[in-house]
């Protein structure tokens, strides 16, 4: 059973301890680097080595000629692969050894990996090539993951690794070559040891998870009758995120495809559109503790992030002159094409919860923003009464059971590559009340409602959709 963990806690003795676990930690990291290097077995290995010695030791005593001949025979056994693999280990250090990290890597998704490569090295029979990757997945301050993955191989022309992460964030990861026996017995390390700072981008999702945008109705159109050419120089296809009752239903009709109406002397306005990341909840209660975080609720905060990618990214393709000011706590960038867009997914990847800024990032001259939010925004609603001269179009998360009867799986989170460092609350306690009321403004375009299990087997499709 994999078991996940956290490190939730805030506290100014919990800083301390954190100070000094890290000071230990430095001073032991040249000692253990070295015994992980040079230590010649295994787990397995040692005990069986304590039990052959054990064994000899007892033997001698009573004088056992039976148990004298088997426990010599598994200690000469043990130092000979020993022998064997030390060697093997010193014949691979001479040659170069490449680390390949430049593909991005994105949360759950299991078609990635990481090649090394080390030139000239190849195994004996009975002996393989290890390559280890340990370290840490952090989704933010206070939580994160041990990761750990190896990979083996009978020649170092390629290992790879394959990476499977459950949220996005920054993994700082270590790398370990090994030579080890089939019967994981023994060990030998080689190489020099590196390590490595990676963005982990969030999830990557199928188009039939993309958010879709129905139109409802629009306006009957009334100005003067214009030839198809010249309603065609107005007008552009309708892209998700276009006001409804700017769709040109007459000639829509007509040309059996979606148009909005353009004036020229506005298309320059409406062509930059403002989209906010709300990363955001209440990171202080009246205690002034801080909430504790849950996998249900990193799993939220996953999933908003790769959806207002895929949003960006799909109504870029739809339309081109479309440019994008991406608005989190951490300011607002403007992003112009596709190229921007994944450029970002890095920083996007990297953002946790936190309390909504005094001072966020408002034009007063926009007319129209699309607001990507989870169930646990607070204060969305202030956030949109802050604005009563903007249209707004809400994509959000929501909470089991209140869009849907379905409830995103987190089975497929559950992996080997999270191993445990303090236990995490697998659901939340408690909901905030965040409703939005649907207005001639306000227009919850699509919610999105996560199915937790968390032990259960990965589902077909992890997302399950309301929209209205």
């Amino acid at each position: 059973m994999v078991r996940m963990h956290a490190m939730l806690l805030d506290s100014a003795p919990a800083q301390t301890l954190r100070r000094a676990y890290a000071r230990v930690e430095h001073s032991l990291r040249i000692p253990a680097r070295w015994i992980h290097t040079w230590y010649p077995f295994t787990l397995v290995g040692s005990l069986l080595s304590a039990a052959g010695i054990y064994l000899f030791a007892r033997s001698v005593t009573v004088r056992d000629p039976v148990g004298l001949f088997l426990s010599t025979s598994v200690l000469v056994v043990l130092v000979l692969l020993a022998v064997l693999a030390r060697i093997q280990a010193l014949r691979a250090s001479r040659g170069r050894i490449e680390w390949h990290s430049a593909p991005p890597i994105h949360s759950r998704f299991n078609r990635q990996h990481h090649r090394m490569e080390v030139e000239g090295a190849s195994s004996w029979w009975f002996f393989r090539l290890h390559c280890v990757l340990r370290g840490r997945l952090e989704c933010s301050p206070h939580t994160s993951f041990s990761f750990y993955k190896d990979a083996s191989a009978t020649s170092g022309a390629e290992l790879s690794v394959p990476i499977f992460l459950p949220f996005s964030g920054t993994l700082r990861c270590r790398r370990t070559l090994l030579v080890r026996d089939l019967f994981g017995l023994v060990r030998a390390g080689f190489g020099e040891p590196a390590g490595r700072t990676l963005a982990v981008r969030p999830p990557i999702l199928t188009q039939q998870d993309l958010p879709s945008v129905y139109a409802a109705g629009g306006e009957r159109e009334t100005s003067r009758t214009k030839s198809p050419e010249e309603e065609r120089y107005y007008m552009r296809e309708y892209v998700p995120g276009d006001r409804f009752r700017d769709i040109n239903w007459k000639a829509s009709t007509r040309i059996s495809n979606l148009y909005t109406r353009i004036s020229p002397l506005t298309q320059d306005q409406t062509q930059v559109i403002t989209v906010y990341l709300r990363h955001f909840r209440r990171v202080l209660g009246a205690s002034g503790r801080g909430y504790q975080e849950s996998l249900e609720s990193l799993v939220h905060l996953d999933l908003l992030k790769g959806w207002v990618l895929s949003f960006m990214r799909q109504v870029k393709r739809q339309n081109e002159s479309y440019e994008f000011r991406l608005v989190t706590a951490d300011g607002d960038t403007l992003l112009e094409n596709e190229t921007d867009i994944d450029e970002i997914a890095g920083e996007v990847g990297a953002l946790h919860y936190v309390d909504e800024p005094p001072e966020l990032f408002h034009d007063p001259k926009d007319r129209l923003i699309v607001v990507f939010s989870t169930v646990y925004d607070e204060a969305l609603g202030s956030f949109l009464e802050a604005r009563p001269q903007v249209q707004a179009h809400i994509f959000r998360t929501e909470a089991p059971g209140r869009a849907t009867e379905l409830s995103v799986d987190l089975g497929y989170a559950m992996v080997p590559a999270a191993l445990p460092t303090r236990l995490v609350r697998l659901r939340d306690r408690r909901y905030p009340p965040s409703a939005v009321r649907e207005s001639e403004r306000v227009t919850v375009v699509d919610q999105l409602s996560p199915i937790i299990e968390f032990f259960g087997p990965a589902p077909r499709s992890p997302i399950s959709r309301s929209a209205s």
